[in-house]
């Protein structure tokens, strides 16, 4: 009978450093977990028909004054806390600038998820835009303030450009969640006015909760790209 190799346990330095690890990622993973969560219960509750409307209310990702609204609202909330960290984690200068902005843009997501900013600048805009500002009949703000929201990311990652190969993988994610939620929040949510109420309204449905989803999945990917970049930073402070 053969002997079984004996793995030896891992040293205390490797647990410490799992352990380290996970209380630094582990809030951010269930913030992850939370959107899953509200997904979940947003798509079994359209399946069901929506039985109970005050539930409806609580939950509904395509309400302004409900837990998912309150959930998006904290997501941005979390990136603006971790990029101003970020500010300070890194070489000051440039870098520090461009995080700075960023925490003043993510503070401006939050607000505007509980706040509807945009929509009600988009409607003010698009009142008085002419045949331009009609052309979308319930995003009218997607035409009216879609382009300047491009604008200002794309000249930030301009001037931000010569900073990037400071932990190259947390700008990559950071750019990658911005686009995911911009794709969502230009793209997909302008497929509303293609729809309707009276008979498309399962669809209509569908299309704000899979919006909402990506839109905070979006937020999620840079929250961990800004906690990735404090933690690259106090690495090789």
């Amino acid at each position: 009978m053969g002997t079984k190799a004996i793995h030896p346990a891992p040293p205390a330095t490797v647990r410490a450093a799992w352990d380290a690890h996970l209380s630094v990622v582990g809030p951010v993973y269930g913030l992850g977990v939370g959107i899953a969560v509200l997904c979940a219960t947003n798509m079994l509750n359209l399946m069901m028909g929506q039985p109970f409307w005050t539930l409806t209310q609580i939950i509904n990702m395509g309400l302004e004054s409900s837990l998912a609204t309150w959930y998006s609202s904290m997501l941005w909330a979390v990136a603006a806390a971790l990029a101003w960290r970020c500010r300070a984690a890194g070489p000051q200068g440039r870098a520090a600038r461009v995080w700075l902005a960023l925490a003043a843009v993510f503070v401006f997501f939050s607000i505007d998820e509980v706040a509807m900013v945009h929509e009600r600048l988009g409607r003010l805009l698009a009142d008085h835009g002419g045949t331009y500002g009609q052309l979308l009949h319930t995003t009218r703000w997607v035409l009216m303030l879609g382009p300047v929201a491009i604008l200002v990311l794309v000249a930030l990652a301009l001037y931000a450009s010569p900073v990037y190969a400071q932990a190259p993988c947390a700008w990559r994610l950071l750019a990658t969640g911005l686009a995911i939620f911009l794709a969502a929040a230009l793209g997909i949510e302008s497929t509303t006015n293609l729809l309707n109420h009276s008979t498309l309204q399962w669809i209509w449905d569908l299309e704000i909760v899979t919006e909402e989803t990506i839109e905070m999945i979006g937020a999620w990917l840079v929250v961990e790209a800004c906690d990735a970049y404090r933690r690259d930073r106090t690495v090789h402070a």
